[in-house]
């Protein structure tokens, strides 16, 4: 398997696509990182791994879900630092109020459920049951729910990744 991706190599993978110039757009205003840099004819080129292609898939998934950058951007830069990208198979997003609380589904995970002030990027730690369905199970405190299959999402970004 290679050792990056380019710009272009990205792009191309993404689905649905992403303009070049949007991804370098993006890349220029920190909302994504390189996960390295090779020197080029023309100055240095960013070079992504391929788990920093699930997340910027990901972060590309939230986005047209209407999730902002700075809170997609810090969500993703997370579950990259922390391997996530790969061992996790399944994201629940439920809006509360200003607030996103999410759980992650994968083999071997005790089933935590984690939050974040969105805007201001303030962790905390969730209680499960009791945030996701409250103490009454028809109480409804959320707005909206979002499922992302990180596993269809790796599947899909690899086939793309081995025809280039």
């Amino acid at each position: 398997m290679r050792e990056g991706f380019t710009t272009f190599q990205v792009t191309k993978a993404l689905d649905p696509k992403m303009p070049r110039e949007r991804l370098r757009e993006l890349i220029e205003r920190d909302f994504i990182e390189p996960s390295f840099r090779e020197p080029g004819p023309r100055g240095d080129k960013a070079m992504f791994t391929h788990e920093a292609v699930y997340g910027i898939q990901l972060f590309w998934r939230l986005q047209r879900a209407g999730f902002d950058r700075k809170g997609s951007s810090k969500f993703v830069k997370d579950m990259l630092a922390r391997g996530e990208l790969t061992t996790i198979d399944y994201i629940m997003f439920k809006r509360v109020e200003d607030q996103i609380v999410w759980r992650l589904f994968g083999s071997g995970l005790d089933f935590n459920t984690f939050g974040f002030d969105w805007e201001t990027g303030d962790p905390a730690i969730v209680p499960m049951v009791e945030r996701l369905y409250g103490k009454d199970s028809t109480r409804k405190d959320w707005e909206e729910i979002t499922f992302v299959n990180l596993k269809e999402l790796r599947k899909t970004i690899d086939d793309k990744l081995l025809k280039l």
